[in-house]
């Protein structure tokens, strides 16, 4: 039933394509490929389901509506949702095994749909009343690969991924607005094993960002085994973060082969002893998440601060 016109609205022939791919794949967990070929899908909110591949064929494009009805929230009760959004995302997943993102075409969240004119005095582009979060999202997922696809003019975080085990990002080009306000390439928060690679990143915001925020999870866990290499990086903002925000720990993460260019600050990481962060943890105070093992090398910058870093004691 999808016409892929960009004027009908497709999310929901892509969404029964997706229900009927995955209640196929029954008991033996086999799973199966929803097949997108060429042309312009306008969709609002997408559920990815586990053992179920989306695959978008060069010259597909799914198109983020400019209605914000067409967006479902993921939570019933989202007070406690901030003014990013958080839980109104463009293609998500929660709680899925085995779930995938492929082929040559492209993800567009049509965020010049929700950014205005930049204010006098400012550096970024204007938000309305509201916008989209993160564009694609996986909350509490196991073995989740986003491969090839282009994503596009996100109105937030472009890959966001929270308390996932065994993530794949790889050969992705993601080209934000330089402009745009909190518009990340990828975010890996609360994730266990990690790999990026081969990805080209323009953003607005940080390019690949790695936080220890365990408050979206229903428990707390850390941010830990994440590899990033072979990419390129351009930002306005950071080219890497590491433990900007957080209360759970970071650790064990490796950057290699990176290439900056065009870029404020290469790599910026706030490093916080166990033991500092221990005792703030028990008198109650605020204090960021303990950094150890986090390493870099072969890092070519082209930056005006290469390293901004900040030891929390």
């Amino acid at each position: 039933g999808a016409l892929g016109d960009g004027v009908h609205k497709d999310s929901p022939a892509i969404q029964r394509a997706i229900d009927a791919c995955a209640a196929d794949s029954g008991a033996a967990d086999s799973g199966g490929a929803v097949y997108c070929p060429p042309g312009t899908y306008l969709c609002g909110t997408i559920t990815l389901k586990s053992h179920v591949n989306l695959h978008l064929e060069a010259g597909a494009t799914l198109l983020g509506s400019p209605e914000p009805a067409d967006y479902t929230p993921l939570y019933p009760d989202p007070s406690w949702i901030n003014r990013f959004n958080f839980d109104q995302h463009l293609i998500r997943a929660r709680g899925a095994q085995n779930v995938s993102i492929s082929g040559q075409g492209a993800i567009d969240g049509n965020g010049r749909a929700y950014f205005g004119p930049k204010l006098p005095g400012r550096h970024k582009l204007s938000v309305g009343d509201w916008r989209p979060g993160p564009m694609l999202t996986f909350i509490e997922c196991q073995d989740v690969s986003v491969r090839d696809v282009r994503l596009l003019d996100s109105p937030a975080f472009a890959l966001w991924t929270v308390g996932c085990d065994r993530v794949h990002a790889s050969g992705l080009t993601i080209l934000n607005q330089r402009d745009g306000p909190n518009c990340d390439g990828i975010q890996v928060v609360c994730c266990h094993g990690v790999r990026i690679s081969d990805c080209y990143i323009s953003a607005g915001d940080d390019c690949i960002a790695v936080y220890g925020m365990s408050y979206f999870l229903a428990e707390p866990r850390p941010c830990e085994n994440v590899v990033a290499s072979n990419c390129v990086l351009s930002t306005p903002c950071n080219g890497v973060r590491v433990g900007y925000t957080g209360d759970w720990p970071i650790r064990n993460c490796a950057f290699s082969n990176l290439v900056m260019f065009d870029t404020r600050t290469g790599i910026s990481m706030i490093c916080t002893p166990y033991n500092a962060w221990k005792t703030a943890r028990e008198h109650e105070s605020h204090h960021g998440p303990v950094t150890e093992n986090i390493s870099f090398d072969h890092i070519q910058m082209e930056v005006r601060k290469p390293i901004d870093l900040w030891i929390d004691e």
